[in-house]
């Protein structure tokens, strides 16, 4: 379980860094907001994103699948201040991979959105449909990455705003097949 988020961690932090050594050639780019990163569904193809966002996405020169093809756009700049992206893999020019990186902006959650403390935190447990964490914590989330498993299976990662040790609290949960498998917190500490 903590497997899948550490290597989705050290991806992202790598694409990063790929990335960032990308030039735009002086041309405009386009930036990819949350409202655009939710209207891309699995199984679009190349063209269909790119005629949604409004641009061709940066080839990565080496992606950690051979047997898919990773793309990534600059997004406006969301939650951190680091640079913000996402990544999209494709396999015979069908989406089977979305992630966004800093691109979730807190605004983007309602003022009134419950957050999770460390008493919810505790009653999350692996195997819990998300229908249930849904109901305990008091909130649908915000998608973060959505991948389309070997077997088709998806997996899929939400945030979900924390009350903790300051306003960045969070909670980032990944489900297969809407049951929880990891749980990574940051904030959030028990009083």
């Amino acid at each position: 379980m903590k497997k899948t988020i550490g290597i989705s961690l050290l991806v992202l932090v790598l694409l990063m860094g790929f990335a960032g050594c990308s030039s735009s050639g002086g041309k405009e780019v386009a930036k990819v907001n949350y409202e655009q990163y939710m209207q891309i569904n699995l199984g679009m193809s190349y063209e269909e994103v790119c005629n949604l966002i409004g641009a061709e996405g940066e080839a990565v020169a080496e992606p950690e699948d051979e047997t898919l093809k990773e793309y990534t756009w600059e997004a406006e700049a969301g939650q951190t201040k680091e640079r913000s992206f996402i990544l999209l893999g494709f396999r015979e020019d069908v989406l089977v991979k979305k992630v966004q990186a800093g691109v979730l902006k807190e605004d983007q959650f309602d003022e009134t959105e419950p957050r999770v403390d460390a008493d919810k935190l505790a009653g999350i447990t692996a195997g819990m449909p998300r229908s249930e964490v849904e109901g305990l914590v008091g909130s649908k989330g915000k998608l973060s990455s959505e991948i389309l498993l070997d077997g088709g299976k998806t997996q899929t990662e939400y945030m979900y705003l924390g009350e903790g040790v300051d306003e960045s609290a969070y909670v980032l949960i990944t489900y297969v097949d809407d049951a929880v498998t990891d749980i990574y917190q940051n904030g959030i500490v028990k009083e």
